[in-house]
């Protein structure tokens, strides 16, 4: 590899994170507020997680199309696409009038978000070899704990501060620059078109086991942090600024482990035992919560995020490797459209039982089932 290229391929990942990024802040900037948004609708908590089912359904319905296009077409302008709806559907739930319109104004959001998705990752192996590809997926893995931190550590306390809508006008604001640093940095290369049939690539059974455990493992963890500050407010008696940063929390120490666990799972393999630990782990920490007292609550979601880090990193590098190199946007249609699927269903549901018991711990016990099924389908994979 020449040294140009080697120095420019650090480059697409800055502009690949960046765009990644802002759609974790999009995709999360619902949570720190959304006990302040149902309250100004009136809505219940069910509904109220119908806000990030919005996110959702695009990633779900999109997410393989649009990978069967950029493993055929030029990506770069689709990429900035995709961020200029996110901003246009962060501004429309910023002067929303009705919960309607803000479930709007997130369903646009959220094309941006599943067309981003994709294509942001199918940069990078374009530019970083195989052996180098468990690293850069964690560090790309990153970008969803970053966008969660800036959201409830910052998005949160403007709530707070000024209103729920100021969140969605910065994040329009934020929205505005990466669109410009996206079409400044990135690059793409041509590929070699597939030698493989469409119907062989959806076939195959390996992408799907994973993408069943990313699912599931998902609909654990995005339920927990769309409904951990109504929890820690509600039962732990947290003020909604100690709220946003106690579920924080779970993503901060990602940012370390995440790149961290990448690292080793290029150096000695085996990366889907780094999904299984992952997934038990989170499994055995989930029911814990409701018992515990406020101390140890933030100990055990810190402890729950460094597990639940060594997840992510592992699952973008054997999606980028199962089906080759020319494949990789259906890969990650595949593994999104699960995605998708988890994010769709989990955090209403979890919302609706809330509801209907009065309490979390029915809940909780029910996120830790799908974090514990969540190891079976990646053990059965066949990925090493």
């Amino acid at each position: 590899m020449s040294d140009r290229r080697a120095d420019y391929r650090w480059r697409v990942l800055v502009a690949a994170y960046l765009a990644a990024f802002y759609s974790g802040l999009i995709f999360q900037s619902c949570p720190p507020v959304i006990p302040l948004i149902t309250k100004t609708f009136m809505v219940s908590h069910g509904e109220g997680g119908l806000l990030m089912t919005a996110v959702g359904l695009p990633i779900l319905l999109l997410s393989i199309p649009v990978g069967i296009l950029v493993d055929r077409y030029r990506i770069r302008i689709l990429g900035g696409i995709s961020v200029a709806l996110m901003v246009f559907g962060s501004l429309i739930v910023a002067v929303s009038s009705s919960f309607l319109l803000a479930i709007i104004g997130r369903l646009i959001s959220g094309v941006g978000v599943a067309i981003i998705t994709i294509v942001a990752p199918k940069f990078l192996p374009m530019w970083f070899p195989q052996e180098e590809r468990g690293l850069v997926m964690g560090i790309y893995a990153t970008t969803m704990p970053a966008a969660v931190l800036v959201a409830f550590w910052v998005l949160g306390i403007l709530g707070v501060t000024y209103s729920w809508r100021a969140p969605f006008y910065i994040g329009a604001g934020i929205g505005i620059v990466v669109l410009a640093i996206f079409f400044g940095l990135i690059r793409e290369k041509m590929l070699a078109p597939s030698r493989l049939s469409l119907s062989t690539i959806l076939g195959n059974s390996t992408i799907w086991m994973l993408g069943l455990s990313w699912l599931l493992f998902n609909a654990a963890a995005l339920s927990f942090m769309t409904w951990a500050p109504d929890f820690l407010i509600e039962v732990k008696g947290f003020d909604l600024t100690e709220a946003g940063l106690a579920s924080g929390s779970f993503m901060l120490i990602a940012v370390i482990v995440s790149p961290i666990g990448g690292w080793i799972s290029d150096k000695f393999g085996r990366r889907k035992a780094f999904v299984i630990v992952g997934s038990l782990a989170l499994a055995a920490a989930l029911p814990l919560l409701p018992a515990l007292d406020a101390n140890l609550v933030w100990l055990t979601i810190i402890i729950m995020g460094a597990f639940a880090a060594i997840v992510a990193g592992p699952t973008f590098a054997l999606s980028s490797e199962i089906l080759g190199f020319e494949n990789t946007g259906v890969a990650f249609g595949i593994i999104y459209t699960c995605f998708g699927i988890g994010l769709a269903v989990a955090p209403p549901l979890v919302g609706y039982l809330r509801d209907f018991y009065g309490s979390y711990t029915l809940p909780f016990y029910v996120m830790a089932l799908f974090a514990l099924v969540a190891a079976a389908p990646a053990s059965i994979a066949k990925t090493e």
